[in-house]
């Protein structure tokens, strides 16, 4: 199986673009940059302190929307996502032998929803979570190839601009 990494996020940005296909259908593709502070866990018990977990997520996600005319808008989607993820690096993987940890860039699955509130024709707030399936390999001082599971969830709100 696959190491499980828990990570506690901080911050990130991002930037997407929806276009519409007809009354319930949109596609989307965003670009996210995820930064996150690592910690592998043993037994469900957090072990080593893994340094930050720097990711840049670009996703392509085919939308159904419940209600695109309406002051709410809910929405589901599925697609791709590609992640590259930085190199890790500590104290504790230095003072376990490992050291930095090279982390294979995937393309994986993905999973989305979210809402849309359309405070005016041209205006929305919008507030998404996208769950991505990802166990990419990894590699450390030792040479083995090692597969991670990051399976991270982003959330994002913010402004939604038509044109």
């Amino acid at each position: 199986g696959a190491l499980p990494i828990s990570s506690v996020g901080k911050a990130g940005y991002g930037l997407r673009r929806n276009h519409s296909g007809g009354h319930h259908l949109s596609t989307e593709l965003a670009v996210n940059t995820t930064k996150n502070d690592g910690t592998l866990e043993i037994d469900n018990t957090p072990a080593i302190d893994l340094g930050s977990l720097k990711q840049t997520v670009v996703t392509a996600i085919v939308q159904w929307h419940c209600g695109r005319k309406s002051m709410v808008d809910p929405y589901l989607g599925a697609g791709a996502a590609y992640v590259k993820t930085k190199d890790l690096s500590s104290a504790d993987l230095d003072t376990a032998g490992i050291g930095s940890v090279s982390i294979k860039t995937k393309t994986t699955w993905v999973a989305n929803g979210g809402v849309n509130i359309n405070v005016t024709k041209m205006i929305a707030v919008a507030i998404d979570a996208k769950y991505i399936a990802l166990q990419p390999d990894s590699s450390g001082a030792t040479g083995s190839p090692l597969k991670l599971k990051l399976n991270p969830v982003i959330y994002s709100a913010g402004l939604r601009f038509r044109f």
